[in-house]
């Protein structure tokens, strides 16, 4: 049965994922993060919050997200989208 139960940003069984790399490492977080979830507007819920933390600290970011076509265990990510976010 397949479910679109709220699942952890980690978790492998999320059908999309981002990645969000810095311009300049954030102080206590580093140069990128990364964030899943079951649907895209989901998750750029989860991006916004990686995205405004770099902004408030003058940084600008560049967001990539992927989609599975496979469904989980299996993988096949394909690009979906990808953007800068400036200061």
């Amino acid at each position: 049965m397949k479910t679109k139960a709220p699942l952890s940003a980690r978790s492998p069984k999320n059908k999309f994922r981002a990645t969000i790399t810095y311009d300049r490492a954030l102080k206590e977080i580093g140069g990128a993060s990364s964030t899943g979830a079951m649907t895209v507007s989901e998750l750029k819920d989860r991006v916004s919050f990686y995205t405004d933390q770099a902004k408030r600290n003058r940084v600008g970011s560049h967001v990539q997200i992927f989609e599975n076509k496979k469904e989980y265990p299996d993988f096949n990510w394909v690009k979906k989208e990808s953007y800068r976010v400036k200061i």
